[in-house]
């Protein structure tokens, strides 16, 4: 099934620019998305009234602080921009972003798993157009920011998988075969959806 622009979405950071960036947080980032309003050529913006810390730490299920943190980050990295009375979300160009339906990006935020946006976002560029696209574990954590020379942190990628996999937004599958008496891994997402 081919991905396909549906009405009423949200653009999304697709460059490990972003993505890969430590100040870059996709839950909060797609949150401010999900309550954002169309202003002036077609930029997104959030009121001031719903930058309230508490307000979105407790969407998010994080402290006050975490997400007073977050915020101002994704101000740092220039992805929000304080005009007037408005935080507008900064259109980041295309081939920088991918436009995710509003309806998956909330479903995304309810799961409150960091990086999990960003894992969804990695596999609907990756796969656009195509099926049984074979992917590297390794490529899937440079794209997210987080280190790729261990295996400690891969639980962060496989459980985004699994959640995914369990929302109904894609299949993907893991086996191992045997080549000139080596065993390889191979990890193949089958279909990537954004619909549900």
């Amino acid at each position: 099934m081919a991905l396909f622009i549906r009405p009423n979405s949200r653009q999304i950071p697709s460059s490990i620019e972003y993505t890969g960036d430590k100040y870059y947080h996709d839950l909060m980032y797609a949150y401010l998305q999900t309550i954002s309003l169309p202003g002036r050529d077609g930029v997104r913006y959030v009121t001031s009234a719903d930058v309230k810390f508490t307000k979105l730490g407790a969407a998010l299920g994080i402290h006050r602080n975490t997400a007073k943190k977050y915020f101002e980050e994704l101000v740092e990295i220039q992805l929000l921009d304080k005009v007037g009375t408005k935080w507008e979300l900064s259109f980041v160009g295309e081939g920088y972003a991918y436009l995710v339906p509003n309806d998956i990006l909330e479903m995304l935020v309810e799961t409150g798993m960091n990086h999990i946006v960003s894992v969804y976002v990695f596999f609907c560029v990756l796969s656009y157009g195509q099926d049984n696209i074979e992917y590297a574990l390794n490529a899937v954590k440079s794209f997210i920011g987080i280190g790729t020379d261990t295996y400690s942190n891969s639980y962060i990628v496989t459980n985004a998988l699994d959640k995914l996999q369990e929302l109904g937004l894609l299949e993907h599958i893991e086996f191992r075969t045997q080549e000139n008496g080596q065993w390889k891994s191979q990890k193949i997402v089958r279909k990537v959806k954004n619909e549900r």
